[in-house]
């Protein structure tokens, strides 16, 4: 398949918008997407278009924004080969998982709340914890017990 000849498509995504403070959000959306047929990280362009649609739909107050968890419907794509062909390998690239916590995000989700101006009064993670006494979770000792 040729870069040129990729069409526009109308997309499904379900949306789940955890905030720090505020109940969570979900509902579905559409979005008209070109993907671009390259490696995934020359589709961040594409993986931003679709976070900045996703955000203008939310109707929280964004200034506490965790995460953001999409799923796509992708009816003709079936196998994740398809989808990395057809120019949609930004999907498996994080799994759909936007995390907007200060010491989880990483370059692309940081440049993004400075363009945004949004996850600007969301903590740590670190300090999440630590305010919620979530304890470290001892793998190991979990896992020996699981077996």
């Amino acid at each position: 398949m040729t870069y040129n000849n990729m069409e526009e498509k109308q997309v499904s995504v379900n949306v789940i918008a955890t905030y720090e403070n505020q109940e969570q959000e979900w509902f579905d959306t559409s979005i008209t997407i070109k993907p671009i047929n390259k490696t995934i990280d020359q589709q961040l362009s594409v993986e931003k278009k679709v976070l900045k649609s996703v955000i203008k739909c939310l109707e929280q107050n964004t200034d506490d924004l965790v995460k953001l968890s999409l799923a796509y419907t992708l009816d003709d794509l079936k196998s994740d080969e398809d989808v990395k062909e057809n120019g949609f390998g930004f999907i498996n690239r994080t799994n759909s998982k936007y995390y907007f916590q200060p010491d989880q995000r990483g370059e692309f989700i940081q440049m993004l709340c400075e363009e945004l101006d949004i996850a600007s009064k969301t903590s740590s993670y670190k300090d999440w914890a630590e305010k919620n006494n979530v304890q470290d979770i001892d793998v190991s000792k979990n896992f020996k017990t699981a077996i």
